[in-house]
Formats: structure tokens, C-alpha cells, sequence
């Protein structure tokens, strides 16, 4: 099993190039359709589901190291304190009116949709690779 730091820098350019590719699509998109005035939602929601999903992969990433029990209490206690952190975001954004929501909403959904597919595709790469070198 590779060490933390070294698999996170595998595993960062795929979470980049799908955010990036993500990014350039969602601009593509709002452009052709004249909502241009929604790429400010966009790059918000890209940015923020970007870094939720980082730090879940670097404290999955720490915890690949420890037990199978702190394994999956990261796993879990990772995900609840995600979407504890994407509600107070979402209803931060509501009570201060910054962006329309329901765009923000949207937008947030597929980033972050996009994001935990990737995470759970590397995941379950990093998991079969690890079972193989214990067989």
C-alpha cells in the first residue's frame, strides 16, 4: 500500500481533470444557453464540492493506514461531518442571499455527485489493490 502523501498525489490529477472537465462543461453549458450571469453559482459550487471531497480523501487517506474499526469510523464520521458542512453551507448561503438558490443547489448536486463517484471509484481501486498484496 502506497504511503498518504504519495497516493494523494496519484490520485489528485483525476480528481482535477474530472473537476476540470466538469468546470469547462457547466461554463459550456451556461453559455450556450445565455446564463451567463450563473457562472458565479458555478465556481462556487465546483469550488466547494472540490474541497469537501478533497478533505474526505485526505482523512480516508490517513486512515487507510489504521485498523479496519478507525477505517470505517473515518469513512462514516467523514461522511456525516461532509454533509453537515454542505448544509451549513447551503443554508449560510439562503440566509445571506448570495446566490439564487435553487441554481446553487443544482449545481452543488452534480459537482459533488461527480466528485463522490470519483472518490468511490479511487477508493475502491485503493481497496482491491490492498487486498491483492495481503492474498
Amino acid at each position: 500500500m502506497k504511503r498518504g502523501n504519495e497516493s494523494f498525489r496519484e490520485f489528485l490529477p483525476i480528481y482535477l481533470g474530472i473537476g476540470f472537465a466538469g468546470g469547462i462543461l457547466g461554463v459550456f453549458l451556461l453559455i450556450l444557453f445565455q446564463w451567463h450571469h450563473k457562472l458565479i453559482v458555478l465556481f462556487w459550487a465546483w469550488l466547494i464540492s472540490l474541497l469537501v471531497i478533497l478533505l474526505g480523501y485526505a482523512a480516508n487517506q490517513w486512515a487507510f493506514t489504521r485498523s479496519h474499526k478507525v477505517f470505517l469510523g473515518v469513512l462514516l464520521g467523514g461522511m456525516a461531518v461532509r454533509i453537515l458542512l454542505v448544509v451549513g453551507i447551503i443554508f449560510w448561503v439562503y440566509i445571506e442571499g448570495w446566490f439564487p438558490l435553487v441554481w446553487f443547489l443544482v449545481m452543488l448536486a452534480a459537482y459533488y455527485f461527480l466528485f463522490q463517484s470519483a472518490e468511490i471509484w479511487i477508493i475502491n481501486r485503493q481497496l482491491k489493490a490492498q487486498g491483492l498484496k495481503r492474498a
